[in-house]
Protein backbone atom coordinates (compact mmCIF):
# COMPACT_ATOMS: atom_id res chain seq x y z
CA UNK A 1 0.00 0.00 0.00
CA UNK A 2 1.40 3.54 -0.92
CA UNK A 3 0.54 6.76 0.60
CA UNK A 4 0.75 9.96 -1.43
CA UNK A 5 1.56 12.80 -0.14
CA UNK A 6 2.44 16.88 -0.69
CA UNK A 7 5.57 18.60 -0.59
CA UNK A 8 6.57 21.88 -2.10
CA UNK A 9 9.98 21.86 -4.45
CA UNK A 10 11.94 24.20 -2.17
CA UNK A 11 10.79 23.63 1.12
CA UNK A 12 10.15 21.11 3.54
CA UNK A 13 6.58 19.22 3.78
CA UNK A 14 4.25 20.85 6.47
CA UNK A 15 4.13 19.16 10.15
CA UNK A 16 0.79 17.71 9.21
CA UNK A 17 2.62 15.96 5.99
CA UNK A 18 5.43 14.99 8.08
CA UNK A 19 3.26 13.55 10.75
CA UNK A 20 1.33 11.16 8.25
CA UNK A 21 4.46 9.97 6.94
CA UNK A 22 6.02 8.90 10.01
CA UNK A 23 2.41 7.22 10.46
CA UNK A 24 2.23 5.68 7.14
CA UNK A 25 5.96 4.22 7.39
CA UNK A 26 4.86 2.56 10.52
CA UNK A 27 1.53 0.73 9.08
CA UNK A 28 4.37 -0.36 6.63
CA UNK A 29 2.88 1.54 3.73
CA UNK A 30 5.37 3.04 1.32
CA UNK A 31 5.57 6.85 0.93
CA UNK A 32 5.80 8.74 -2.34
CA UNK A 33 6.33 12.65 -2.25
CA UNK A 34 4.46 14.48 -4.90
CA UNK A 35 6.13 17.94 -6.12
CA UNK A 36 5.24 19.95 -8.52
CA UNK A 37 7.37 20.40 -11.92
CA UNK A 38 10.64 22.15 -11.41
CA UNK A 39 10.46 25.45 -12.83
CA UNK A 40 5.80 25.47 -13.37
CA UNK A 41 5.73 28.12 -10.60
CA UNK A 42 1.92 28.78 -8.61
CA UNK A 43 0.45 26.66 -11.32
CA UNK A 44 2.71 23.73 -10.84
CA UNK A 45 0.86 23.72 -7.38
CA UNK A 46 -2.57 22.96 -8.79
CA UNK A 47 -1.29 20.60 -11.68
CA UNK A 48 0.38 18.18 -8.82
CA UNK A 49 -3.11 17.97 -7.12
CA UNK A 50 -4.83 17.01 -10.48
CA UNK A 51 -1.57 14.53 -10.81
CA UNK A 52 -1.76 13.41 -7.20
CA UNK A 53 -5.45 12.54 -7.40
CA UNK A 54 -5.35 11.11 -10.79
CA UNK A 55 -2.71 8.35 -8.91
CA UNK A 56 -5.02 7.82 -5.86
CA UNK A 57 -7.60 5.35 -5.28
CA UNK A 58 -9.07 7.29 -1.99
CA UNK A 59 -7.73 10.94 -1.05
CA UNK A 60 -8.67 11.46 2.38
CA UNK A 61 -8.40 15.77 3.09
CA UNK A 62 -7.96 17.53 6.85
CA UNK A 63 -8.77 20.33 7.65
CA UNK A 64 -8.51 23.48 10.73
CA UNK A 65 -11.78 23.90 11.45
CA UNK A 66 -15.09 22.57 10.04
CA UNK A 67 -14.40 24.84 6.36
CA UNK A 68 -13.20 23.45 3.28
CA UNK A 69 -10.97 26.33 2.08
CA UNK A 70 -7.52 27.07 0.62
CA UNK A 71 -4.98 24.63 -1.62
CA UNK A 72 -6.48 21.39 0.04
CA UNK A 73 -10.66 22.64 -1.43
CA UNK A 74 -8.89 22.25 -4.33
CA UNK A 75 -7.32 18.68 -4.29
CA UNK A 76 -11.34 18.15 -3.25
CA UNK A 77 -12.55 19.66 -6.37
CA UNK A 78 -9.82 17.74 -8.62
CA UNK A 79 -10.70 14.35 -6.85
CA UNK A 80 -14.72 15.05 -7.14
CA UNK A 81 -14.11 15.97 -10.86
CA UNK A 82 -11.93 12.86 -11.42
CA UNK A 83 -14.24 10.78 -9.63
CA UNK A 84 -12.01 9.69 -7.07
CA UNK A 85 -14.10 8.92 -3.55
CA UNK A 86 -12.62 11.86 -1.16
CA UNK A 87 -13.76 12.08 2.46
CA UNK A 88 -12.67 15.27 4.24
CA UNK A 89 -12.05 15.94 8.14
CA UNK A 90 -11.56 18.88 10.16
CA UNK A 91 -10.01 19.33 13.63
CA UNK A 92 -11.73 21.47 16.33
CA UNK A 93 -8.68 21.20 18.35
CA UNK A 94 -8.93 17.71 20.15
CA UNK A 95 -11.22 15.63 17.24
CA UNK A 96 -11.58 14.74 14.09
CA UNK A 97 -14.85 14.96 12.25
CA UNK A 98 -16.23 13.98 9.07
CA UNK A 99 -17.13 17.31 6.97
CA UNK A 100 -18.11 16.30 3.89
CA UNK A 101 -17.45 13.41 1.47
CA UNK A 102 -17.83 11.96 -2.18
CA UNK A 103 -18.03 8.72 -3.02
CA UNK A 104 -21.19 7.97 -4.87
CA UNK A 105 -20.86 4.37 -5.26
CA UNK A 106 -19.45 3.98 -1.88
CA UNK A 107 -16.51 2.62 -2.74
CA UNK A 108 -14.83 3.07 0.90
CA UNK A 109 -17.69 3.93 2.96
CA UNK A 110 -18.16 0.33 4.06
CA UNK A 111 -14.57 -0.36 4.22
CA UNK A 112 -14.00 3.54 6.45
CA UNK A 113 -16.53 2.76 8.76
CA UNK A 114 -17.22 -0.59 9.39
Amino acid sequence: MKMLLRSGNHSEPGLFEQVMAKLGSSLWMDIEWVKPDPGSGRAGTFIRDVELVRMADLVLCFFSGTEISGGTAHVVEKAIDLEVPVYAYGFDGSTFHRIGEHDPDNRWGDVLWA
